[in-house]
Parts: C-alpha cells; structure tokens; sequence
C-alpha cells in the first residue's frame, strides 16, 4: 500500500503593534520579525485604541511554528515593548494578548478593529 503524503501549510499570521510608548524603533521592531520569523511585509497605519488614534505597526508572516509558540511570542513581546496588549492572527484566529503585569479590564480580540493588508 503507498504512503500517503500530506504537505503542511503554514499558518498565516498577522500583528498588530501599537507605536504609542514603545521604547523601540519601527525598524527595530521589523528587523526583529525578520530575524525571527523571515517577515518583510508590513505597513503602518493609524488605529483606535480606547478611543484614542494610535500609531499601529501591521507585520504579515507565514509561520510553520505552533500557534501556542506564537502566542507565547507575542505575550513575551508586550513585555519587551512595553504594550498593554498586541492583537494577533493566526489564520483566521484572533487574539488580543495581554502583557503579564496588566492589571486592568481585558477587552476581547475584535475583527472590526483589526487592520490587515
């Protein structure tokens, strides 16, 4: 009997990172995708977060890492750059993670606030 095949896709992820005090640099943080996730597709814009416009940094990516390896990334990432939380999506998952000493309300992950490209 022949061996079946099956070719694993990535997963394609996006990220949402807001630029308001965060101690580093948007190329910074792009080089860091790059480093770490081969990203070299992103694009700035502005968002709304609580009520206020905020500068959003959008990095696209293909991952073959776990999405439970992508979220710790992330939460880790909040830490570093000093957000309360980043918005991910894993394929068509949304998250918004929060960073480990936010001691507020956490508002749920949104699509309708979620930029893309």
């Amino acid at each position: 009997m022949p061996l079946t095949t099956y070719k694993i896709q990535p997963k394609q992820v996006f990220l949402n990172i807001g630029l308001n005090d965060n101690p580093y640099s948007i190329e910074r943080i792009k080089q860091i995708f790059k480093n770490d996730f081969n990203c070299n597709q992103s694009r700035e814009v502005n968002s709304t977060y609580k009520n206020n416009i905020e500068p959003t940094l959008i990095l696209k990516f293909n991952s073959y890492k776990s999405s439970e390896y992508l979220i710790e990334y992330v939460l880790n990432l909040c830490d570093l750059l000093e957000q309360e939380s980043i918005a991910i999506k894993i394929d068509s998952n949304g998250l918004l993670i929060y960073n480990n000493s936010f001691q507020g309300n956490k508002m749920k992950f949104d699509n309708k606030y979620f930029k893309t490209f």
